[in-house]
């Protein structure tokens, strides 16, 4: 009788045990899948892998939550096959933290901290400054710029686009003869350079097409495209607005320009 309660005892500690292996890999498993999840989503969405990464950072807090969440479930469980005396020791401490760590996550300005991560705001007089003086809508600018940049007055696209607004150097070039300004390549990399010629571009895109998102579409795809497009039954039925965007990159772009310029507008307005 001893030796079979001993043996069901030795049974219960290695199933625990194994239970305890299993839910920290769980853990690990879920949050992996949740990560990559969110990084693929956001990939689609902006078509660039830093910046899905970028998007997907603020995560990391809830990701170490579901893994912590495991191992501690697998912990308390590889303890309690050993003394449960401990098992209730570690139980309250770590049950302490979690809920400490989920208030703060899912407490709105947890959730607000997590947005304004994904979503930053750099540059913010500039870009009041030249949208007023070009007449521009502040948020349609801080869209803009975080669609073509994220914000990193260092980013250069893979065709060479430069800077906040990604700007390439020949059309750099071409605007600040039409500004009267000096001109050099390095110049798009500072913030009150490339901001001013960039929105100088947007509203002279504005006023030559007449309405927002096609002057988005060619500050995407170029003037010669939208124009072609315009002229083509196909993709405009009045000669002046797209009802179909070729292009899906640019379709996209300015389907993700319009979403920024509201999240921007209710994070910063």
């Amino acid at each position: 009788m001893y030796g079979h309660n001993k043996s069901t005892s030795v049974d219960a500690k290695r199933l625990l045990s194994i239970l305890g292996v299993l839910s920290i890999i769980l853990g690990l498993t879920v949050a992996f899948v949740v990560g990559f999840r969110e990084f693929w989503r956001f990939y689609l969405f902006t078509g660039a892998v830093e910046s899905a990464l970028r998007l997907t950072v603020p995560m990391i807090p809830i990701l170490i939550l579901i893994v912590l969440v495991g191992v501690v479930i697998g912990v308390a469980l590889l303890i309690a096959a050993r003394n449960k005396r401990l098992l209730i020791i570690f139980s309250v401490v770590v049950l302490v933290a979690i809920v400490l760590i989920s208030a703060f996550l899912f407490w709105p300005q947890g959730e607000r901290w997590m947005e304004e991560q994904r979503y930053p705001l750099r540059f913010e007089a500039l870009i009041v400054r030249y949208s007023e003086q070009h007449d521009l809508d502040p948020f349609l600018v801080k869209g803009l710029i975080q669609a073509e940049s994220s914000f990193r007055d260092d980013a250069v696209s893979p065709v060479g686009a430069i800077g906040l607004m990604q700007i390439m150097p020949n059309t750099g070039e071409w605007l600040a003869e039409l500004m009267g300004i000096s001109f050099e390549t390095d110049d798009l990399f500072n913030p009150a350079y490339n901001i001013r010629m960039g929105t100088f571009y947007l509203r002279r895109l504005i006023n030559y097409f007449g309405h927002q998102d096609t002057a988005l579409a060619a500050y995407n795809a170029g003037m010669g495209n939208v124009r072609s497009w315009l002229n083509d039954e196909r993709y405009s039925s009045d000669g002046e607005t797209l009802h179909t965007i070729p292009f899906p990159e640019t379709r996209a772009y300015v389907e993700r320009v319009n979403e920024f310029i509201e999240i921007y507008r209710r994070l910063y307005g």
